[in-house]
């Protein structure tokens, strides 16, 4: 029964690996800078002394994810490495510079743009998270059916309807591939049905 449904068996290994690229993509889409550094950037809103502790890389990166323009990545970028040498020079040589309002601004404005890629970010993540959720469901479906098909043992009948419907409709399938796998389901429930 098994040779029967190759081109089904196939067919549902090629599915289910585009839906684990798909499941990849998505889980990768939702990796931010803003996820991985939370906690050092809480931190700096917090005590802005903590600027010392920080790596110009990061800041660039919040920003390049941000997709802030080039003239104030660069302002920002510029009053982030004098504000970061002034503090780590008072806290080296216990010296007592005072950052500037503009400074301060700057600094302000970089955490406006790490607030609005925040939100960005949580509406993204929510979108992906559902879109895993609903693959995933699919994707575990298609998996049982292949298990199905694969084992010799299997005396079940092919019943999941609505996985074969969301498995040809989704797919670019030709007509008499549709059929072909429809009438091979018939077939192999038959001699189920009949052993």
């Amino acid at each position: 029964m098994l040779e029967e449904q190759t081109t089904l068996i196939t067919f549902l290994k090629e599915v289910i690996r585009e839906y684990e690229n798909k499941i990849e993509l998505l889980k990768k889409n939702n990796d931010s800078i803003l996820i991985l550094n939370r906690g050092l950037l809480d931190e700096f809103r917090d005590d802005i002394n903590v600027i010392t502790d920080i790596d110009v890389c990061l800041i660039e990166a919040v920003l390049e994810e941000a997709s802030v323009n080039k003239s104030v990545k660069e302002d920002i970028l510029k009053y982030f490495d004098v504000v970061k040498k002034l503090l780590t020079l008072n806290k080296k040589n216990k010296t007592s510079y005072e950052i500037s309002e503009e400074q301060l601004k700057y600094i302000r404005l970089f955490f406006d743009i790490v607030d609005e890629l925040e939100k960005k970010n949580t509406k993204t993540h929510l979108n992906n998270l559902q879109k895993i959720a609903q693959i995933n469901s699919n994707y575990t479906k298609f998996r049982d059916l292949l298990k199905q098909l694969e084992n010799k043992n299997n005396k079940e009948f092919i019943s999941d309807i609505d996985t074969i419907e969301i498995l040809l409709n989704e797919n670019k399938l030709s007509e008499k591939t549709k059929r072909g796998i429809l009438i091979n389901i018939m077939k192999y429930n038959q001699k189920l049905n009949n052993s």
